[in-house]
C-alpha cells in the first residue's frame, strides 16, 4: 500500500483581503496628500466649447422645426388636393385613385411618426 504523498499536492492559499476604508479615510487621505482635480480645459477655452455648443443646438433646433413646419404645409396642401380630386364629381377614375392613396400614404405617414415620436422621451 502506498501512503498518499501530501507534499504532491499543493496546498490551497486563502486570500488576503484588505480591510474597506470608509469615506472618512479617503478624505483624511486626500486632503493630507493634497489632490487635487484639474481640469484640462483652461476656463476661456470651456467657455468657448459652450458657446459653440449652444449655437450648433439652436441651429439644430431651427432647422428641425423649419423642417416640421415646411412639411406640416406640404402635406397639409397635397391632402387638401387628393380631397379635391376625390370629391369632384366629374374626375376621371385614375385621378381618384392617385387621390386616394395620396391621402392614404399622408395619414399612415404622419400616424407612424406620432407613434414613433410617443416613444422617445423629451
Amino acid at each position: 500500500m502506498t501512503a498518499p504523498n501530501d507534499a504532491a499536492q499543493p496546498r490551497k492559499q486563502q486570500s488576503r483581503k484588505k480591510p474597506a476604508r470608509s469615506n472618512t479615510d479617503l478624505h483624511a487621505l486626500i486632503a493630507a496628500k493634497a489632490v487635487q482635480f484639474v481640469s484640462p480645459e483652461h476656463p476661456q477655452e470651456r467657455r468657448s466649447r459652450l458657446a459653440i455648443e449652444e449655437a450648433r443646438a439652436r441651429h439644430e433646433l431651427w432647422r428641425d422645426r423649419a423642417l416640421i413646419i415646411g412639411c406640416l404645409v406640404a402635406l397639409s396642401v397635397l391632402g387638401l388636393v387628393s380631397v379635391i380630386f376625390m370629391s369632384l364629381p366629374g374626375s376621371p377614375p385614375e385621378t381618384r385613385t392617385w387621390a386616394a392613396a395620396t391621402l392614404t400614404a399622408i395619414v399612415s405617414g404622419v400616424v407612424s411618426y406620432s407613434l414613433g415620436r410617443a416613444g422617445k422621451s423629451p
